[in-house]
């Protein structure tokens, strides 16, 4: 096991990020928390679950509060996959919600 593995975001994902209108600070922190805890230690942070058509899948998610808005979360998803090369983890398919917790 590599002291570090190397994260590799692939293009739809980084697409998909980039095309959201989010808060600057949001990608910044994700893109930290993907160097500082996914490629360090993702035996943690990666979950196993199951799609609904019954594939097993690895996931990791993370979320951060919205600087503009302490009611407003962003929650990211993201199917991954360890690299053939034992050191190298791929972001291969991502989901984004967004959560607005205000009372009505």
């Amino acid at each position: 096991m590599p002291d570090r593995y190397r994260i590799i975001i692939t293009e739809p994902v980084m697409m998909q990020i980039d095309g959201r209108s989010l808060p600057k600070s949001i990608p910044d922190e994700l893109f930290r928390g993907l160097k500082e805890r996914l490629a360090v230690d993702p035996a943690t942070y990666i979950k196993r679950a199951r799609s609904p058509w019954l594939q097993l899948l690895n996931l990791y998610s993370c979320s951060f509060d919205d600087p503009n808005s302490a009611s407003i979360r962003h929650l990211f998803n993201f199917n991954v996959r360890y690299g053939d090369d034992e050191e190298s983890i791929y972001l291969m398919q991502g989901g984004y919600q967004l959560f607005n917790s205000r009372p009505s």
